[in-house]
């Protein structure tokens, strides 16, 4: 699904530093939920469904070269991107698909010992399949409301 216009992958780029972003703050402030068992997984990755989708997808944005702004937009919608979709209802949103994904990825990556060792493989898998259904639809919605 690589296309010529879209921007090849730098390993240099992937070991830089990465900066906080508010969704960090959120994730950094809800891990202790982790410690309840089992409704402390579901609650960890139904508060931080969103976010952990966008991420999952930022490879795929840089690919496409969608600005933050756009992205933003693509993740949360056009009404909800400004600095409140933090607490915006539509951010926890079930109907979001970057919420459906995250939420998935977190729940098996909260799994002791196994999650973090075999599921980022196959939530990486995830995410890339996600971006070919959003190339085989034509891209990106900001992308395709902007033209």
């Amino acid at each position: 699904m690589w296309k010529e216009d879209m921007v090849s992958q730098s390993s240099i780029a992937d070991l830089a530093l990465p900066t906080v972003g508010k969704e960090d703050v959120v994730k950094f402030v809800t891990t202790p939920i982790q410690l309840v068992p089992l409704f402390g997984g579901i609650a960890f990755s139904a508060i931080n469904a969103t976010f952990n989708g966008w991420d999952l997808m930022r490879n795929y944005f840089k690919a496409v070269k969608l600005s933050s702004k756009r992205q933003r937009s693509e993740v949360f919608g056009e009404e909800h991107m400004d600095k409140f979709a933090l607490i915006h209802p539509s951010t926890y949103d079930i109907n979001n698909d970057y919420a459906r994904l995250g939420f998935m990825a977190g729940l098996l990556e909260s799994i002791p010992i196994v999650g973090v060792t075999v599921f980022s493989l196959t939530n990486a898998i995830a995410a890339a399949l996600f971006a070919c259904d959003i190339e085989r639809s034509g891209g990106p919605v900001c992308l395709k409301k902007s033209k």
